[in-house]
């Protein structure tokens, strides 16, 4: 089970740093409940609904838990995984330059979990480039290349969607990512 969610956490951070240094622009992704990209929604959507809405993958990769499949859609890189148990999504990780962090804010309300995580692979850095606002509730992750202070008009770089669920299952399915990790107090916006 530790080395699975090690895999899995590992897989998450590489494509965080992947998809993070691709330059393509979102199609204007919007915030869905439940939370989906072009109808496709974790825990729900199978593999063969997915193929029909998005085509084949560009590249797709296994580990010893997950299927994961690359797309470039409508110049946004789009990431899902499929469990190897079954063929329905299990997470959906979207690069989306269009929304901003006020926006997040304004649409879940203050994060339940706030992380600031290294984009360095050597671990503890502690040279923090990105900060994630967790809402597993709502079943999203919005990440921002940026650190504290935050400013409501800073840009997303990603969003991950997945099923919603606790606080304590999102930690044990998401993060801490790495030991590159750091759970913050969420800091609010600096003063305009």
């Amino acid at each position: 089970m530790e080395r699975n969610l090690s895999v899995r956490l590992a897989i998450l951070l590489w494509i965080l740093i992947l998809v993070g240094c691709s330059s393509g622009k979102s199609d204007g992704t919007e915030f869905h409940t439940p939370p989906s990209y072009q109808g496709i929604v974790p825990g729900q959507t199978t593999e063969e609904e997915v193929l029909s809405i998005l085509g084949e993958p560009e590249q797709t990769s296994v580990s010893t838990i997950d299927e994961v499949r690359y797309w470039e859609y409508h110049s946004l890189r789009v990431v899902i995984a499929f469990p190897l148990e079954n063929q329905v999504v299990s997470w959906i990780f979207i690069e989306d330059q269009t929304n901003t962090l006020g926006e997040v804010v304004s649409r879940y309300g203050e994060p339940e979990l706030t992380m600031m995580t290294s984009s360095l692979r050597e671990c503890p850095s502690y040279e923090y480039a990105l900060t994630r606002l967790d809402y597993p509730k709502y079943g999203v992750s919005a990440i921002t290349w940026n650190i504290p202070p935050l400013s409501r008009d800073m840009i997303l770089t990603d969003l991950l969607y997945f099923e919603p669920m606790t606080l304590e299952a999102y930690f044990e399915q998401f993060g801490p990512l790495t030991g590159c990790d750091k759970v913050i107090e969420w800091p609010g916006f600096e003063s305009p």
